[in-house]
């Protein structure tokens, strides 16, 4: 018979097919989108803070401010990871995405996310990581504008979405049953500013490379895409 799935990876499957397809959507409103990363952190000191319900509903406010608008401009969207690392601690990794059309300062932007982030949780407590800085370390990095067409861009938000959803490094602070992944609300209507529509068109493109089972490598590609993926200022992992 076929061998027993864990929980924990039918978990990993289902976020990232959830992530693509949340990805996948934007662009069939969007043709261009602006794609920010950034690691949130509690310092070394307040790391005991992080895991209280104060922390929790500092998160909860930075997300409610962002849909609001009231963070970066012209909020399209977001997916978010939360972790319990032995060194950092609760930390989160959060992927947002801005009409393109409009925007394309992806690192001031991504700054301005991360001082927002710590005005929530207050100077003392709060650290971030801006991902965007540190692009050029990564062939795929999946950061900045990204067109339909960008195939290795493309690629760098599969790779960075199959990171999001890994099990293996989400450590459980106690029973409860805690969502550590998840997206903003599901897309609706939108600007459709340049999107294609017709079949055979880019949008195409961009669901075969984040189509298909969870993987690092789109459908069809012959070898094994090696990246290592930004996890913090002090860390990188080899994925």
């Amino acid at each position: 018979g076929q061998p027993h799935e864990s929980r924990e990876s039918r978990k990993a499957k289902d976020n990232f097919r959830s992530g693509c397809d949340y990805v996948i959507d934007q662009f069939a409103r969007h043709s261009r989108l602006l794609v920010l990363r950034i690691d949130l952190y509690f310092r070394p000191d307040a790391k005991g803070w992080g895991y209280s319900k104060a922390a929790d509903k500092a998160v909860i406010n930075y997300l409610r401010a962002l849909r609001l608008g009231r963070i970066v401009p012209d909020y399209l969207g977001f997916i978010i990871k939360r972790e319990n690392g032995i060194s950092r601690g609760m930390h989160y990794h959060l992927m947002v995405f801005l009409d393109g059309h409009l925007h394309q300062n992806a690192y001031h932007l991504t700054e301005v996310m991360g001082e927002a982030w710590m005005k929530r949780v207050g100077v003392d407590r709060g650290s971030y990581w801006n991902c965007y800085a540190h692009k050029d370390l990564y062939r795929y990095n999946g950061l900045g504008l990204v067109h339909v067409s960008d195939v290795e861009k493309l690629i760098g938000i599969r790779i960075a979405l199959w990171y999001m959803s890994k099990q293996d490094s989400v450590l459980k602070v106690d029973e409860s049953k805690v969502k550590n992944f998840w997206r903003g609300l599901k897309v609706k209507g939108g600007s459709h500013r340049g999107a294609p529509r017709k079949k055979g068109s880019s949008l195409d493109m961009v669901r075969h490379l984040l189509g298909g089972k969870r993987s690092k490598c789109p459908p069809g590609f012959d070898s094994a895409i090696n990246e290592r993926v930004t996890i913090g200022s002090t860390e990188t992992l080899s994925v």
